[in-house]
């Protein structure tokens, strides 16, 4: 089975890292679907990391290269695995039996219009961790996280920015643009 793994975060730059190595049979490709990927996310040390909204309005095209494992649960576990120890229902996807995980129906019906077109591929994986509920009761918006970057220190700051600035530049998304403003 071939099996693509979709990003639009830090897997493009760094598929390894201290919690395992992406298992990859070539490099990244520019033509993956048109998701709704925002800094929406604030990880474990205040950056704002890429994660699929559901409902949002602005598309990005991702990433996506071929796995070299052929197994779809296999494939799956090591794409958690890298994505710091994800738990297994966070890792959606398209495969021959339909979703795997539970992706948004808007998501599964754009990747799969593309696996569609690259008819040499048999599924298709990629992280579904969600916005997170550090966002508090108002929840994610430009507005917050915009005030949350401007509330870090100067060190998790340069960080935060560094995070934005290596994100591939297909991923243009109104956060991204309200940051390049804020230099």
């Amino acid at each position: 089975m071939r099996i693509a793994v979709l990003a639009w975060g830090s897997l493009v730059w760094a598929p390894a890292n201290d919690h395992g190595e992406l298992a990859m049979a070539g490099e990244w490709q520019d033509d993956g679907p048109q998701l709704p990927v925002e800094f929406a996310r604030i990880s474990s040390d205040g950056r704002l990391t890429l994660v699929i909204v559901p409902g949002y309005p602005h598309l990005s095209r991702v990433k996506w290269a071929i796995s070299a494992l052929e197994d779809l649960d296999t494939a799956i576990a090591n794409l958690a695995r890298r994505e710091t120890n994800a738990p297994i229902h966070r890792i959606h996807g398209i495969g021959p039996d339909g979703p795997v995980g539970e992706p948004d129906p808007a998501t599964v019906e754009a990747v799969s219009a593309w696996l569609a077109g690259h008819s040499y591929l048999d599924a298709a994986i990629w992280t579904g961790l969600p916005p997170g509920r550090r966002w508090g009761p108002g929840g994610w918006s430009l507005e917050a996280a915009i005030a949350h970057l401007a509330g870090l220190d100067e060190a998790t700051r340069a960080r935060a920015h560094e995070y934005v600035d290596r994100a591939p530049r297909s991923v243009d998304t109104p956060v991204r643009r309200a940051l390049r403003g804020l230099r």
